[in-house]
């Protein structure tokens, strides 16, 4: 560009990248002509590191548009293996978790009660999270080693595993599926033998000394009659009668965990329980209404919750290591030691077998040697 006295500006020619328009800058120069070079020179400089910029800015747009695409490519993985999985998901749940789907549609599921149903649901959830985590995916896939491995992941007392291996042999066999739990033996529940040891007499009067209202009368209940929590906690007005020779009152019923049996237990009335004759009922004659209603609002784990507040309850007072069982460990030791035999014992607490009675007691004590020699 020639530079003269008159030059008042220096024009510029700038394409734009994004449109390829070209657009034409006037930068003004002023001065004499020796300052206007001097400000050109300033310009084209200008110019140049704007051009230099621009390119960068290029670059780091070019790099931006390569991590977006890598980042969309990378988040449509993501989806694709996440619609496989729940894909896969879907085919178990139809496979597996569906299974005890149908088992609650049989005969079986309907004749065990609600807290066994409960359980066993509950365990069932714990096997399939097991086989999730195995990569077992379909029902056809489960073996007897599966069975095995879970069984032996299981950090549980012996009754609690035995329980396991009913409930979930259990809903197999209620499907008409292959049992993979046959042939896995129950553990010996000798080693559980320390929550069976009952109360012992010094507990007994502790517990009604401390405890007050209901639980008061639901420990006295246990204590003198053997019966389970949820049998005490439904306990009516009308289980209480008269005996066959109508001497004598008894508390005549069902057992919850038996009721499929039909067979119904009698237990006399002795003294400590009299108070019954007339304690208060509700509308529908339960003695302990605010304790049934929590297993009438469908709450299937109402009796693990009451229990909890129980052993709660011991905790408070110093006595650990027990359980609301064992009332009816006590109960069932008493009867041994006045001579009653294991059938006798049975018959009063509800036992289908002489081996289930066997199991409770305390086999602990010391034999008073001196009545035998």
């Amino acid at each position: 560009m020639k530079i003269t006295a008159e030059t008042t500006q220096y024009r510029v020619n700038i394409t734009d990248p994004a449109t390829n328009k070209v657009n034409k800058v006037n930068f003004p120069l002023v001065g004499t002509i020796k300052e206007k070079r001097q400000q050109i020179k300033d310009i084209k400089i200008f110019i140049a590191n704007c051009r230099v910029e621009a390119k960068k800015l290029e670059v780091k747009a070019l790099i931006y548009e390569a991590e977006a695409c890598r980042q969309l490519k990378h988040t449509q993985d993501i989806n694709l293996l996440s619609n496989v999985k729940k894909s896969r998901q879907k085919e178990r749940k139809q496979s597996i978790e569906g299974l005890f789907e149908r088992y609650k549609l049989t005969e079986g599921y309907n004749k065990i009660t609600t807290t066994v149903q409960y359980q066993r649901e509950k365990h069932f959830d714990k096997f399939v999270k097991f086989l999730e985590n195995n990569n077992v995916v379909d029902i056809e896939q489960i073996d007897f080693d599966d069975a095995v491995k879970f069984m032996s992941s299981l950090k549980v007392k012996a009754s609690t595993y035995n329980k396991y291996l009913v409930n979930l042999s259990g809903v197999f066999k209620g499907v008409g599926l292959n049992n993979p739990f046959y042939g896995i033996k129950r553990r010996n529940q000798e080693e559980d033998a320390s929550v069976k040891i009952p109360f012992s007499d010094d507990e007994l009067k502790l517990i009604l000394s401390k405890f007050t209202g209901d639980w008061l009368d639901i420990c006295k209940i246990a204590a003198y009659t053997g019966l389970r929590f949820i049998d005490v906690v439904h306990l009516k007005k009308e289980n209480i009668t008269l005996d066959f020779d109508k001497k004598d009152y008894v508390i005549k019923l069902q057992p919850a965990k038996t009721r499929h049996t039909g067979r119904f237990v009698y237990i006399q009335l002795i003294d400590e329980l009299k108070f019954l004759l007339d304690a208060p009922v509700d509308a529908r004659g339960y003695f302990f209404p605010d304790k049934v209603d929590k297993y009438k609002k469908g709450t299937r784990h109402a009796g693990s919750s009451l229990n909890h507040v129980f052993m709660k309850k011991l905790k408070a007072i110093d006595i650990k290591d027990k359980s609301f069982h064992c009332f009816r460990h006590r109960f069932v030791d008493k009867l041994r030691r006045a001579g009653f035999s294991d059938e006798q014992i049975g018959t009063v607490v509800g036992h289908s077998s002489i081996q289930q009675t066997k199991d409770y007691g305390d086999y602990h004590n010391v034999i008073d040697l001196k009545k035998t020699f």
